[in-house]
């Protein structure tokens, strides 16, 4: 976890304190092998408490969380990426924040309305405070589009 007294890392966890954490068969989208690791991986921790390896470990896993999981989880992987701004994790964030280049069919875009659909106007807020930031990295700086088609998407929802 990155230093406690950063602005940002004040902002994101006062914002997702009290997002309750899904139960252990809440967690990931599917029965596969893959999603009841991620389920076993996380069901110990709330966001503040998950360790780094787990987080690392598991950069690629968004996707698979649900909606409920996505809502609670997202902060562990925003103060990861901010501790470890070269990281996998920093990258796949930006991948999950921002839709894909391509055109998205019905079936993506109601996927997607229903996972912002939990996030508070605070909390999207939140998430474009970190994009702001990501701005302003080296990495953000190879990712400009992807952070500004977030903007778009977590902006709008707001």
């Amino acid at each position: 976890m990155p230093r406690t007294d950063l602005p940002l890392v004040k902002q994101i966890i006062s914002s997702f304190v009290d997002v309750p954490q899904p139960g252990a068969r809440e967690i990931a989208l599917h029965p596969c092998d893959e999603c009841r690791e991620l389920d076993k991986a996380f069901a110990p921790f709330e966001f503040r408490d998950i360790p780094d390896e787990i987080v690392a470990s598991h950069y690629n896993s968004l996707p698979l969380l649900s909606a409920r999981a996505l809502h609670h989880y997202l902060p562990a992987y925003l103060l990861y990426a901010i501790a470890h701004p070269d990281s996998d994790v920093f990258e796949f964030v930006l991948y999950q924040l921002s839709p894909q280049k391509k055109e998205e069919d019905s079936a993506t875009v109601a996927y997607r309305l229903e996972r912002l659909a939990l996030f508070t106007p605070e909390q999207r807020s939140t998430v474009l405070s970190y994009l702001d930031w990501a701005t302003q990295t080296d990495e953000g700086q190879w990712h400009a589009e992807d952070i500004q088609r977030a903007r778009e998407v977590w902006g709008a929802a707001a």
